[in-house]
């Protein structure tokens, strides 16, 4: 059965919903309230800086991923562009690549 519209609007209303329902992820408390942050300062055209530190291995690059996609999702239909920066190129920038498009897939 395809997905309407319809189908996908309330997972849009909000980012920790369409990580669980869209993608299967569930993010931690401390990820949403990123997450959270980061769509509300896009969507309120903001521009605001904001630096995510968490420790190794908690979630950074998932979170990142998942802002994105939902941010790929709300805005879609629009002439917009996404900047996105990494230290290196191999292997950050190339695994970063790679998880965005495993959380696409999934969606």
């Amino acid at each position: 059965m395809a997905v309407t519209e319809s189908d996908m609007e309330p997972l849009l209303w909000d980012v920790k919903r369409f990580a669980e329902d869209g993608s299967g992820i569930k993010l931690r408390k401390y990820q949403v309230e990123v997450a959270r942050a980061i769509v509300d300062s896009v969507m309120h055209n903001r521009g605001d800086t904001i630096v995510v530190m968490f420790p190794r291995q908690s979630g950074k690059n998932e979170l990142q991923a998942q802002v994105e996609a939902y941010l790929l999702a709300m805005y879609g239909d629009m002439d917009a562009e996404m900047v996105k920066v990494s230290p290196t190129y191999k292997p950050q920038t190339q695994n970063a690549m790679r998880r965005l498009q495993r959380v696409l897939a999934r969606c």
